[in-house]
Formats: structure tokens, sequence, C-alpha cells
């Protein structure tokens, strides 16, 4: 299972990407709620791709990096980081162990 491993200034959380379509933003209906005036309401989200996932901005008003370069649409690697404002990092591992 992949896993993404919040890290900002305040926390470092895991969250299992167990669910084939998992939405980050900071409004209460997104999988993965980020209280950051920065982050739009649905921002990003992630897709289940057979055996990978894939990341896509939803049209948000700041943009999503992966790997210091914005992007619309990406297949994830393992220890990809996701930047989804200047101070929230998201850090995508797969657990080669499955």
């Amino acid at each position: 299972m992949a896993i993404l491993i919040l890290t900002n200034e305040k926390e470092e959380t895991v969250f299992e990407l167990d669910k084939d379509i998992v939405v980050i933003g900071r409004k209460s209906d997104c999988d993965i709620i980020l209280n950051d005036e920065q982050i739009s309401k649905h921002h990003t989200r992630i897709i289940k791709d057979g055996e990978r996932h894939r990341l896509e901005d939803m049209d948000s008003m700041n943009g999503t990096c992966v790997n210091g370069k914005e992007i619309k649409r990406v297949l994830l690697r393992d220890g990809d980081r996701i930047n989804i404002t200047d101070t929230i990092l998201l850090v995508y591992h797969v657990n080669k162990m499955q």
C-alpha cells in the first residue's frame, strides 16, 4: 500500500492511500483535509492507476508541484515530493513488501 507523509512546520502525519481516489484540500468533504488558506477547497487528487498512483491538480489557485516542477497530472514514483503550498510538503512512498 502507498502512503503520503505530511510534513510541515507543525507536524508529521502519515496517510494511507487506501481508496481509488483520494482528494486533498481544505473542505470538510476531502479525504485529506489541510487547514491552510493557500490551499483550494479541492486542491489535488491522487487516483489509483493499476499498481501506481496518478496525481492531478484540480485547477487549484496556487497549483501543485512535484519535485519542484508545477504539474497538472503526473504518475507518482516512490519518494516524490509534493508541494501544495510553500509550507506543506507531502512525500509519496510505496510499500514494496506487498
